[in-house]
């Protein structure tokens, strides 16, 4: 008999296990060739992981390439209560059964990870009249079938402000000047013949 052990390096995980070109399991960790009496190969492969559906930033146990990463991001804005631009969430495409990594029963849907976008706040910067998701709007129906990002925005325009400026017996420059969002703006002053500042 021998049995022989095998150990993963750290963050990849057991993938496949396959004896004489079939699938074959380890029995923690370990394969044992029972009374052999002749030549045998085994190929132990493990993949990474480094995100799990409980923590996405930690591994599960589960190959990340039978995994999808859902995140919801938004743009110019964060997400009220984690105060983060992104969530992040991991959904199991495939389960290991009888030595092989196959499809699980149903396809997982979105569900309820779906943001409430209520909960969505824009950065100072940007208006929270017209906020929209981009390319596509996620819905708890939605199939997860690849790691995907969804994008709700604030969009790309920061907010402008109108100074409104009023000179008697004077000029100035610019006369009514509109401001970016946190940008300084100058505003001078010129007044006209024979007269000085009063206000």
């Amino acid at each position: 008999d021998k049995t022989i052990t095998f150990t993963a390096d750290e963050g990849y995980v057991l993938d496949t296990v396959t004896v004489d070109g079939n699938p074959a399991t380890l029995t923690d960790g370990s394969y044992k060739f029972s009374g052999v009496t002749a030549e045998h190969s085994i190929a132990v492969v493990y993949a990474e992981d480094e995100m799990g559906v409980e923590d996405p930033d930690a591994g599960d146990g589960i190959p990340d390439k039978y995994q999808a990463k859902i995140t919801y991001s938004i743009e110019n804005g964060t997400w009220d209560g984690i105060d983060s631009a992104d969530q992040v969430h991991v959904f199991t495409l495939k389960e290991y059964t009888a030595g092989e990594w196959v499809a699980v029963a149903t396809t997982p849907t979105l569900d309820d990870t779906v943001p409430d976008v209520s909960r969505a706040k824009a950065d100072a910067a940007y208006t929270q009249a017209t906020p929209e998701w981009k390319d596509t709007t996620p819905t708890a129906e939605t199939k997860v079938e690849a790691t995907t990002t969804y994008t709700y925005s604030y969009g790309d325009e920061e907010n402008k402000y109108t100074i409104t400026v009023d000179v008697t017996n004077g000029t100035a420059d610019p006369a009514e000047p509109v401001v970016t969002h946190g940008e300084d703006k100058t505003i001078t002053f010129t007044a006209d013949e024979g007269y000085v500042l009063d206000t």
